[in-house]
Order: structure tokens, then sequence, then C-alpha cells
């Protein structure tokens, strides 16, 4: 059952526990509840877009805690955005493993861009198949090596056997999330240079940990490229690159790009979307701390799904998440930050559509 407050620590636990591992019979229905949608908010000025996203930026993520709300606040912000600058074209993508963005929009997604219903027309759609562009690359890869070697293995006297395999096996040694990486480097090369086919992408990230080592494994994979050049450039003034040093330098140019454009706060903007409660104020705290460190912008924090209703224990619940929100203020939006606060109203069910998510962000985004 639902409690006033967040089970912290092994006494609150071990009464959950209890309540999972004996049968408390069927649950008690009240009657007379409404089942019509819900809603709730606070007060304030409608939040501005200028915070999310200016005239120069390119990329805006959003990102926190598992369940706070990243996918539709990330879908209400693309669709509110390109409502705002009808002629910029904006991609809405999903780079979670586990995809809920074609749930939020009611509609079905895949890795091909495609239009939202209902929402304006310089707005696509996309949920990223990232194995699809790192089994390209893989191929692309393997083809290249099997290339060198072949050409040295004609009349050459040097026994390439073990560096060959030793190559073969670097790219099952490449760190984890080497796949998703490569997918970013495509995003990369779509909103940026002479002629880019985006003008901003609304990235609706993973959760907090899968995020994270996304965003520091460029430097991760810089070393890992590293090491398979030191390799062939043994093999340097036999057989020259070839296709390999074409591919690595072309991973690497990608790399170094997508790390400038991380770092470049006038292109680049991370959302944290939290909620008023504890555990995802103390997530949201470390996750401001990590960004800042790896000096990635954090212009906006949303604390979604605030406001309730008017009962007593509602009262009680309203009073903790006016205490979170001032501990979220002073920890991660002071005013030294320069960042904008911005509550979410509640809504039950959760909007989706882009209508509904669009009217929500609209009357229900203040701060």
């Amino acid at each position: 059952p639902a409690r006033a407050t967040e089970p912290r620590g092994v006494a609150a636990l071990r009464t959950i526990g209890r309540d999972l591992t004996h049968d408390a019979g069927p649950p008690r229905v009240r009657r007379g509840v409404s089942k019509e949608s819900w809603a709730a908010g606070p007060e304030g000025e409608p939040s501005p877009l200028q915070a999310f996203a200016t005239a120069d930026t390119r990329l805006l993520m959003f990102g926190g805690k598992g369940g706070v709300g990243k996918t539709t606040c990330a879908a209400a912000a693309a669709i509110a955005i390109s409502a705002r600058s009808p002629g910029r074209r904006v991609l809405l993508i999903s780079i979670d493993p586990a995809h809920s963005l074609a749930d939020t929009l009611g509609m079905a997604l895949s890795d091909s861009a495609v239009a939202v219903p209902g929402a304006p027309g310089n707005l696509l759609a996309r949920e990223l198949d990232a194995s699809r562009v790192f089994n390209a690359v893989r191929q692309k890869y393997a083809a290249a090596i099997d290339q060198l070697f072949d050409r040295l293995a004609g009349g050459s006297s040097l026994d390439v056997g073990h560096d060959r395999s030793v190559m073969h096996g670097l790219i099952d040694l490449a760190p984890p999330g080497l796949d998703e990486l490569a997918a970013i480097i495509e995003i990369t090369d779509a909103i940026s240079g002479d002629d880019p086919k985006w003008d901003l992408a609304v990235v609706d990230t993973a959760p907090t940990g899968h995020a994270l080592r996304l965003l520091e494994m460029p430097a991760l994979i810089h070393d890992w490229t590293k090491a398979l050049m030191a390799i062939l450039l043994k093999y340097q003034p036999v057989t020259g690159l070839g296709d390999l040093g074409a591919l690595l330098l072309k991973l690497s140019r990608g790399l170094g790009r997508l790390r400038e454009l991380l770092t470049d706060n006038a292109r680049t903007s991370f959302v944290i979307v939290t909620r008023a409660a504890a555990l995802p104020r103390a997530e949201s705290i470390r996750l401001a701390k990590q960004l800042g460190r790896i000096r990635i912008g954090v212009p906006v924090l949303v604390v979604n799904a605030v406001g309730r209703g008017t009962c007593a224990r509602c009262r009680l619940a309203s009073a903790s998440e006016r205490r979170e929100i001032s501990a979220l203020s002073r920890a991660i939006a002071p005013p030294s930050a320069a960042r904008t606060l911005v509550r979410a109203a509640t809504l039950v069910p959760a909007p989706h559509g882009a209508a509904r998510l669009r009217r929500w962000q609209r009357t229900g985004w203040v701060v």
C-alpha cells in the first residue's frame, strides 16, 4: 500500500517486506471515487521555453532517476519548442534502451524518424536502435582488419596471425555502451556541420547511471581507439593505414565533435527531471554535481508531478513537497547558479498524445 512518507531505513523497509510476504487479502475498494482525470498544480508564472532552448541550442537532453517523467517532459518540451519555432527542424529521439517514447506520444515508433500526429509538422520522433548503428560499424571494422592483414600475408615475412586475432577481439572488448555512443555520434553529425539535417535534437536519455556512463564514454573510447591505432601503426610502413585507419580516424573525429558539443553550454543543455521527494532529490543532487564535473551545462531543473488534493493526507504530502522543493532549490538551483526551477503540475492519468502534452506544458509548467 501507499504510505504517507517514503520508506527509508531498515525499519520502514522491513514493514514493506512483511506486506510483500503476507497475504493481506483482497484490496479494499473505495466507493464513490471518480475515475475521471484529475489535475493539481502549483501557482506561478508560465515557464519560459527560452530557459530550455535558445536559438543556438542544438542538443537538449532530459535525464534523471527512473520513473520521474523524463520521457513525458522531453516530449512536451519538444512539441512546445517546435510550435514556437515552426521553421526549426526538431528531432525528438529516445536513446533509452527501454523505450517509452511511443507510449507517451500514443503512436508507433521505430529507428526511422516519423511525424507526430497532432504536433507541428517540423517535429519528427524516433526511438534509436543503437545495435543497428553499431553492427554497421562492426562490419566495416572487421572487413577493414581482414583487408589489412590479407595484404600483409601476401609475401610478408611477418607473423601477423596473433595481431589479426587481437584486433578482431578488441571490438568485443570495447567499453560497454559503444553501440549507443556510435549512435550518438550519428546524431551529432546530423545536427552539426555546414549542412545539418536537424536544427535541434531533443534527447530522452536512459536513467541516471546509464546516461552518465554514456556522457563519460567519449574519453574512455578515445583510449580504446588509441590501443587499436598503436597496433595498426606497427604495420604502417608495410601496408599504410588503409580502410581501418580511415575508420578509426572517422571515429576519433566523431568523438572529438561530440566532446566539443557536450561541453559547449551555448549549444548543449541537460535538463534534470526529478520529483519533490527525498530519494529523487538525493540522486538529482549527485547528478548535477557529476554533470558539472564533466562540464555539461544544466540550465533547468524540472520538478515533475507537483500538486496534491485537499484531504488531510494530501495537505501533509503538499507540505513535504514544499520542503523538498526548497531543498532542491538550495542544492541545485540557487540564484548564484543561474538555473531555472520549473514545477510541472500533477496530471492523472499522465499526459500522452501531442495535444495533451502541449496543453500540460503550456498551462501546468510554472516557475
